[in-house]
């Protein structure tokens, strides 16, 4: 009876736990007048009430689970070796169960769908552990030198190009960079290329070292994907924010909106609208308003059309986004369309 007791008592702190968070965001929400917004952007609501279309379309799902490799054919294999025991374990049914609400949440969400498939990777990391122990001798090497030769190649290319972007050579390095990003301008710090040869030499030397154990392949994932990911932020920061970050073009729209001003949104996406709040200061209303403003996302080739026809005022894009251009449109009233 005492031990039931503690459970519920569990039960409803985990609740509370949950719930107090939650509404303070949304009163925080409703404070700055966004909890309308936030209802119309999100899924679950739009499938009630409008019937809308979940996630980002169903074609394109499966990309996000390569970012989540091997941990589904280990977490699966964990599943199936307990599968009479994953109702009564808790080490399987909590994960399980986050894996449920997370693959429910990706589905939903929209966005890209290497965005939407982070919440999975806490609940099949944690599934996926019990996998691995249990591989055999001859998979767990399998996996052991797929990670190395795979991170291996991931860090040599960036060292390469990093080398042919600052540097110049290799030659192929360079012009294939340059093609890429011609607006991206040189510049790097020798603490950063100090700190990456630091972090590549030490991850080489903990993986030499590293017995064979049966969590030698784990081990070796860990260290190669860390430094890898440590090499993306020291060697790459600055090439991935002039190709997908939104403040150049963000500071361009800034200098063509008026400081004031109802400014409504068509197919934008929820990092376009957060960008716009950020450099310009501007809300964007639902396209329904009746705003003398609109910003829309169109492709390229209709942007060339409607820049052509004159009905815009300034077009912009990322740098490395070579499809979807951003365009501001002026004399907008509720009964016309973009």
């Amino acid at each position: 009876m005492l031990r039931q007791r503690s459970h519920q008592l569990a039960q409803v702190v985990g609740v509370l736990a949950g719930v107090v968070p939650l509404a303070v965001w949304l009163v925080a929400l409703q404070h700055a007048v966004g909890l309308d917004e936030w209802a119309r952007q999100d899924p679950l609501i739009a499938l009630l009430t409008q019937g809308g279309r979940p996630g980002g379309g169903y074609s394109s799902e499966m990309r996000g689970v390569l970012w989540s490799w091997p941990l589904w054919p280990l977490a699966l294999m964990a599943l199936w070796q307990r599968r009479h025991a994953v109702t009564i374990n808790p080490r399987l049914l909590a994960p399980a169960a986050l894996l449920a609400c997370a693959l429910l949440v990706w589905w939903l969400v929209p966005g890209g769908p290497e965005t939407r498939v982070l919440p999975a990777l806490a609940p099949l990391a944690l599934l996926a552990g019990p996998g691995l122990l249990a591989l055999r001798r001859g998979q767990a090497q399998s996996l052991y030198w797929f990670g190395l030769i795979l991170f291996a190649c991931l860090v040599t290319l960036l060292w390469v190009y990093w080398s042919g972007t600052h540097l110049g050579w290799p030659a192929f390095a360079a012009q294939r960079s340059a093609k890429l990003l011609p607006q991206y301008a040189s510049h790097w710090q020798p603490v950063a290329i100090v700190t990456a040869g630091l972090a590549t030499l030490g991850a080489v030397a903990i993986i030499v070292k590293l017995r064979r154990t049966p969590l030698r392949p784990l081990l070796a994932w860990c260290t190669a994907a860390s430094v890898t990911w440590t090499l993306v932020m020291l060697l790459g920061s600055g090439w991935l924010e002039t190709a997908r970050g939104y403040a150049a073009p963000m500071r361009s729209l800034a200098a063509q909106l008026p400081t004031a001003g109802c400014i409504s949104g068509s197919n934008l996406s929820l990092a376009t609208i957060a960008a716009v709040r950020v450099y310009t200061g501007h809300r964007i209303a639902p396209i329904s308003a009746n705003c003398s403003w609109r910003l829309a996302t169109v492709n390229r080739r209709k942007a060339e059309s409607v820049v052509a026809s004159g009905q815009v005022v300034w077009q912009g894009r990322r740098g490395a986004d070579r499809n979807e251009v951003l365009v501001l449109y002026k004399g907008f009233t509720q009964s016309r369309d973009n």
